[in-house]
């Protein structure tokens, strides 16, 4: 006959056993979901990566009304050492930059948002090594927080915690 004690054992052993089981079951779906986030990112930077190459009209229109000016000899011979600059340096975020100077598709306010969608709550340091890894846009702390607090509308950031040294992060709303 089983004792008290042994009934106990054996129900604790099949709850261990169900808990496990529950254990990788979520494991597995968290495998799932981490592959399909993966893709996510990847498709939205493909996206992303389109819309740097995509002229828009607009942009074609003032290039057009760049070339007949009396200064477009020069801005053109600046642009074009910049992108042999960008080309050399090599990347992704080079030739994507240079595809953005060179037509004006994609500004300055782009550029931070397109950051701070692929990674949120960035300080304004991390923000800045992104913006040079991604785009190439070397800036300064000065030049990118008055980037940041003039348009209100696409960014926030955490309230400023100097008793615990928190940094302000921001993020693109």
């Amino acid at each position: 006959m089983n004792s008290p004690v042994e009934t106990y054992e054996k129900r604790l052993r099949d709850e261990v056993s169900l808990v496990e089981q529950e254990i990788e079951a979520h494991n597995q779906r968290v495998e799932t979901l981490n592959s399909r986030l993966e893709g996510l990112k990847r498709a939205l930077e493909l996206c992303l990566e389109l819309d740097v190459a995509k002229p828009s009209r607009a942009s074609a229109s003032t290039s057009s009304k760049l070339a007949r000016s009396r200064k477009a000899p020069m801005r053109r011979a600046t642009a074009g050492v910049a992108r042999n600059a960008q080309v050399q340096r090599g990347g992704k975020g080079a030739t994507a930059m240079a595809r953005a100077r060179s037509n004006g598709a994609m500004k300055r306010v782009d550029m931070i948002t397109a950051v701070l969608k692929r990674h949120p709550r960035l300080t304004v340091r991390e923000l800045i090594a992104a913006l040079d890894r991604e785009f190439g846009w070397e800036c300064g702390e000065s030049n990118l927080t008055a980037h940041l607090y003039t348009n209100r509308e696409r960014f926030s950031h955490t309230k400023a915690d100097r008793a615990g040294k928190q940094l302000v992060t921001w993020s693109s709303r």
